[in-house]
């Protein structure tokens, strides 16, 4: 467990996301450390970890407006999401974007001005029920 934990620091602090891909803890059960780690990683990295609504990767077809939270990504190296459930339909297409080295953009609340960046960051989330993804549908 503890050669996994280093190398699962080492991975945050790379520069690139060359592995693209999400770490989801997931354990049938409650109470049993998933948080309590994240935090833990999350309090190593300070400033360079950021907090994310889980709603910000579900598939809602409904919003197409701005998201400040996407913008907020920029300069982090680790992204904790909020927790998932079997409820959650995940848009696949943002996450392919923000996993697989895309220039990905998007625009503040009040703002016109739309940015363009690499989102660098290693996202990591928890569930005690894993979330659905559309895969290989269009």
């Amino acid at each position: 467990m503890i050669e996994f934990l280093q190398r699962l620091c080492g991975y945050i602090l790379e520069v690139t996301n060359k592995e693209e891909f999400l770490t989801i803890f997931y354990v049938l059960t409650t109470r049993n450390g998933k948080s309590t780690l994240l935090y833990a990683i999350q309090n190593l990295f300070l400033d360079y970890s950021k907090a994310i609504s889980s709603s910000t990767f579900a598939d809602i077809k409904t919003t197409h407006g701005p998201k400040p939270e996407i913008i907020d990504l920029i300069g982090a190296k680790l992204i904790i999401c909020g927790e998932l459930n079997s409820e959650t339909l995940l848009n696949d297409t943002l996450l392919k974007s923000l996993l697989g080295r895309d220039l990905v953009k998007a625009r503040g609340m009040c703002s016109n001005n739309m940015l363009q960046f690499y989102v660098d960051g290693k996202i990591f989330a928890n569930c005690n029920e894993f979330p659905s993804m559309k895969i290989g549908k269009t």
